[in-house]
């Protein structure tokens, strides 16, 4: 899983740098029971599984 997850963060970090020129992404990885959790999390946020799918096809 560690391999996946720093494959997952190399592909979005340079997905961010291609479209929208960012040098440097700062990136938040949380489980989906701790982002349930979260009192800050607003309720329009994407859940995170869409961001996997969008980035990994």
């Amino acid at each position: 899983m560690a391999k996946l997850e720093a494959a997952l963060l190399r592909r979005a970090d340079a997905e961010m740098h291609e479209h929208f020129a960012i040098a440097h992404a700062t990136f938040q990885v949380e489980t989906a029971a701790l982002a349930g959790s979260c009192r800050l999390r607003p309720a329009d946020v994407v859940e995170s599984r869409m961001i996997v799918e969008r980035i990994t096809t």
